[in-house]
């Protein structure tokens, strides 16, 4: 088994681009009638900060003899590391963006969330009492790599 789990996901929520793709089709056929160059801009912005959100926005998780390392772009520039020594406990769940409040970094008193999908998660619990959801990609393989952690 591997001594590295490590994993990329890109911001990831299908229903996202049903209302994206619709929202824009109505302000262009708005602007579109008023003045053709105001529904041209609008479309750049439209897909501009379309391709910004699904091509930048993504998380980065890797465990290993360390600790827990994660980084959510553009809002974290380098890798976080959570150490294994503050670390309570750790297992998957399955995880539901909307329950967390959507997507990115989502934050309560004692529950702080980085969500790109919904699907699976790795919920870490720390020995402050502080909680930590990350959402995974690739549930069995994480399941694996933690039934063989020793940390």
């Amino acid at each position: 088994m591997p001594n590295t789990f490590y994993e990329k996901q890109k911001f990831s929520a299908p229903f996202f681009n049903g209302i994206y793709y619709g929202t824009v089709l109505i302000i262009l056929l708005v602007a579109a009638q008023e003045n053709i160059w105001i529904a041209t801009g609008v479309g750049f912005f439209a897909l501009g900060s379309y391709f910004l959100l699904t091509q930048l926005l993504f998380l980065e998780i890797k465990l290993d003899e360390k600790g827990i390392r994660y980084r959510l772009n553009p809002f974290h520039s380098k890798m976080r590391l959570m150490e294994w020594d503050i670390i309570d406990s750790y297992r998957t769940i399955s995880l539901n963006a909307l329950e967390f409040g959507g997507y990115g970094i989502r934050k309560t008193l004692k529950k702080t969330a980085y969500i790109v999908r919904s699907g699976a998660g790795l919920q870490v619990e720390l020995n402050s009492g502080k909680v930590i959801v990350f959402s995974i990609k690739n549930r069995t393989t994480l399941d694996a790599f933690l039934s063989d952690l020793k940390y």
